[in-house]
């Protein structure tokens, strides 16, 4: 990152527009940044580039547009599908990798990436795209804590960021040691109310504070 830039002129590339990608996309150009996009469709694109995005013809020309490269797709391997063609670009760049995936998966696509010169950030994003960029969204990063520390400004942009360790699975860690509470917990839920309801005992009344 250049030392003497303003956080909102860091050039940011967005990769994958689901969802999650255009609302990223989104918040980067409301905030000012030059944002270049790429996506399988290029149609996606298309409301994003009528404000103000540039689109990319190829995985590889949104990397070399961006100082941040954020990747937003369906799995790990298409992280990789789409980056390796890529590959002699990424050096000097941060990649930011906000795909949901195993610790596994993030720990080797670190490694990949630091081989080629880049830094690498994974994320675990907890926030629906309609709250992206909004204080509802936070957004936990592992991964190098200098290029988290360099671009936090900008990531914020997203919503409110927490580094959770150096190690690049760490975030995907959390993500599925939380996911995994939340799923036990709502099982136990329905397992509640399933016994209730062998007496007649609806969820409303179950639920029904006493008093």
């Amino acid at each position: 990152m250049n030392a003497t830039a303003a956080p909102h002129t860091i050039p940011v590339s967005v990769i994958g527009l689901g969802n999650l990608g255009q609302a990223l996309a989104d918040a980067f150009l409301t905030r000012g940044h030059p944002t270049t996009v790429w996506n399988r469709s290029a149609g996606k694109a298309d409301a994003l580039v009528e404000r103000g995005a540039s689109l990319a013809a190829t995985p590889a020309d949104a990397v070399a547009a961006g100082e941040l490269v954020v990747v937003a797709v369906l799995d790990y391997d298409t992280v990789g599908e789409l980056l390796r063609p890529a590959a002699g670009a990424l050096a000097g760049r941060t990649v930011v990798n906000l795909t949901t995936g195993t610790p596994s998966a993030a720990r080797a696509l670190g490694a990949w990436a630091a081989d080629r010169r880049a830094a690498y950030l994974d994320g675990a994003v907890y926030a629906v795209p309609q709250t992206i960029g909004t204080s509802a969204a936070f957004v936990l990063y592992s991964g190098d804590e200098a290029a988290y520390r360099t671009y936090r400004t900008v990531l914020d942009t997203i919503g409110e960021g927490s580094h959770v360790g150096p190690a690049p699975e760490l975030s995907s860690v959390y993500d599925t040691a939380l996911l995994s509470g939340m799923y036990g917990m709502f099982a136990g839920f329905f397992q509640a109310v399933a016994l209730a309801g062998t007496e007649g005992i609806g969820a409303a009344e179950l639920t029904r504070p006493p008093g």
